[in-house]
């Protein structure tokens, strides 16, 4: 992953901080992302994303991704 991507995972969880305490974890979701498997589209959606993570039932594996896409 390149350093922009780690960098708007950092972004995204400034964002999401209330009171000290955030919904995901920045660097966890940059490594979140960095092991997705390959898709045959680089254009593919979030919500074709969430689906995939839902279908393959990956949200115990991938819980910042999956708090990022749903919240």
């Amino acid at each position: 992953m390149d350093t922009t991507q780690s960098n708007k995972c950092h972004v995204l969880h400034k964002v999401l901080v209330c009171r000290d305490e955030s919904d995901i974890d920045g660097r966890e979701l940059a490594c979140e992302i960095r092991n997705l498997p390959s898709f045959p589209s680089d254009n593919i959606t979030a919500m074709e994303l969430l689906s995939f993570i839902q279908e393959k039932e990956l949200e115990e594996l991938h819980p910042n991704l999956w708090t990022a896409l749903t919240g």
